[in-house]
């Protein structure tokens, strides 16, 4: 896998395969398991609670806490340690795998959430099917990896240099200056490096058919290993390819020999500044790889001295600014700006909820059957008898569950308008058609019945941003199906990366509104604790709020 650096040095990488991968997501899922069986072993025994009577009581919690965790075992476990564990789940850490960005850097926090958001894609249509069909095909990358522009590569054990090998395999013989090409170093480098550990015999009968290629190498009698390992040696002497073998030998020992006193793990010398080494061996190892890339080396030859490139690079780059740092300009500049921006998306959006939203109120209003067919038995049964859900929670306490479900079904659904909209947009804009039209024949079906007196009470509170994070969403999804059927002059899948990325600011602008209205709807909507007005001004309040953080975009611009 070919990465090139933010100081334009090619890196040659070994890419992560999908059963590697698929390993290191186990031993995630194992170790979200027994994590989860710790859990509930504390809970039974320390805390002496009765699982199966609490379930049985608290259905509603139960399920709502599911979905919750679920939700955030699907993105925000592998985020958090996208971003703060250098792109390394437990998972990939034991199996030897590193998320890295199109420099080999680790992800930062919003490549993290476009790469685990795009899963849902990659879940498609069921399982994991989109992400192992599009894995098939590009070998090393799937969807959410490749609009997101990252790798999962392979940190291979680093073991003896394949000079070194020919050294040792050389021991004390000597050869007659072979009339060689670069092509014939490399095979006989090939071959010596596969088989390390043979004996002479086995060498000399795997070798036949490379000495036939290569002209004749003096020594007759010994292994045809060590005669080619002799050769190799002698011609890094003279020039080519063995010599540019021989320099990246040397350049990588100075690296890993730098980084050891960097790193602690060796002393430094007398009046050594070690900063100043490091990165004049780092200079030294960047410019012969990409000499040796120029020259074609082969990719394999490249990967050890590449992957010591992306760990002295880890280890000079300056401190991170803190995660708190961090957070706080992706909520307070990042956000606001890509929702202002889109603004012109989200009125669209609006404009088609709006009209699904009166079609549904028609169909609902004018016939009762086509209202249930639209609403469902049990949603259409509360309707009916005037307070739908609304009663049932005040009368259980059930306010906090209540939040929970309502807040893991919103997340839920802004998080498949935005991935849907891969699909051109047209999927998105089905979902929140789709929500608009339940959501008028709701209110049509309690016009026709009398209770929208009752519905407008529960609704007025949160309907307002609710609704406005629907369209959010759903202006996601379009800057999606934006890149997909028009990226300009842009290749599809660089339209899809930066398209995606503005699109993850709205879905997390549409999340937190979610969060603050899934909690007002548990707690405030349903109760008779308040005055209608208060409701209405709870309403405002929160939808002024939320307007005023996405203006700030363009009022800190000004």
């Amino acid at each position: 896998m070919r990465l090139l650096t933010a100081e334009r040095v090619p890196l040659l990488l070994p890419a992560a395969g999908l059963g590697e991968r698929a390993i290191a997501s186990c031993i995630d899922a194992l170790l979200l398991l027994f994590l989860f069986i710790a859990l509930l072993f504390v809970y039974t025994f320390w805390g002496r609670g009765d699982l199966e009577q609490d379930v049985s009581q608290a259905t509603a919690w139960t399920a709502a806490l599911v979905g919750l965790g679920l939700l955030a075992t699907l993105v925000l476990y592998d985020v958090t340690f996208d971003v703060l564990g250098g792109g390394r789940t437990p998972g990939k850490r034991l199996v030897g795998l590193r998320v890295v960005d199109a420099t080999g850097r680790a992800p930062d926090l919003l490549t993290s959430l476009l790469r685990n958001l795009l899963r849902l894609v990659d879940m498609l249509p069921i399982g994991y099917g989109t992400g192992v069909v599009v894995l098939f095909f590009t070998g090393t990358r799937r969807f959410g990896d490749l609009v997101a522009g990252t790798v999962v590569i392979h940190e291979r054990t680093r073991g003896r240099h394949m000079v070194d090998l020919l050294e040792r395999a050389r021991g004390s013989l000597t050869v007659a200056p072979p009339p060689w090409s670069d092509d014939d170093v490399l095979r006989a480098v090939d071959f010596v490096g596969r088989t390390e550990g043979l004996d002479a015999t086995a060498a000399d009968a795997l070798c036949a058919r490379v000495l036939a290629g290569l002209p004749a190498v003096s020594g007759e009698g010994a292994a045809a290993r060590a005669r080619l390992a002799a050769a190799v040696v002698f011609l890094a002497d003279e020039g080519g390819m063995a010599a540019r073998l021989r320099r990246l030998r040397d350049v990588e020992k100075a690296l890993r020999a730098a980084l050891d006193v960097l790193q602690g793990r060796a002393a430094p010398a007398v009046g050594d500044d070690v900063g100043e080494r490091v990165d004049a061996a780092a200079r030294a190892a960047a410019s012969e790889l990409l000499a040796a890339t120029r020259r074609d080396v082969p990719a394999r030859l490249l990967e050890s001295l590449s992957l010591l490139l992306l760990e002295s690079d880890r280890a000079r780059r300056p401190p991170a600014p803190p995660a708190s740092r961090r957070l706080q300009r992706f909520f307070a500049v990042d956000i606001p700006t890509a929702v202002w921006g889109e603004r012109a998306n989200v009125v669209r959006v609006a404009g088609v909820l709006a009209v699904a939203a009166g079609a549904g109120f028609v169909a609902g209003a004018l016939d009762a059957d086509v209202a249930r067919a639209l609403l469902g038995d049990d949603l259409a049964v509360e309707i009916e008898r005037g307070a739908m859900w609304t009663d049932a929670i005040e009368r259980e306490g059930n306010f906090a569950a209540t939040s929970l479900s309502i807040i893991a079904n919103n997340v839920g659904v802004g998080l498949r308008v935005f991935a849907l909209g891969v699909l051109g947009g047209i999927a998105a804009l089905i979902g929140v058609a789709h929500n608009g039209v339940a959501l008028g024949a709701v209110f049509g079906y309690a016009t026709q019945l009398g209770t929208q007196g009752t519905l407008m009470r529960f609704i007025v509170a949160h309907g307002p941003v609710e609704l406005s994070m629907i369209c959010v969403a759903g202006a996601a999804g379009l800057c999606l199906g934006r890149a997909v059927v028009s990226p300009g002059r842009r290749s599809r899948l660089r339209a899809l990366r930066e398209e995606g990325a503005r699109g993850v600011r709205l879905v997390a602008f549409a999340t937190v509104g979610f969060l603050v209205v899934g909690t007002v709807e548990g707690f405030v909507s349903p109760g008779q604790h308040f005055p209608f007005v208060v409701n209405v001004g709870v309403g405002v309040v929160l939808w002024v709020l939320f307007f005023g953080w996405a203006r700030s975009a363009s009022v800190d611009a000004r």
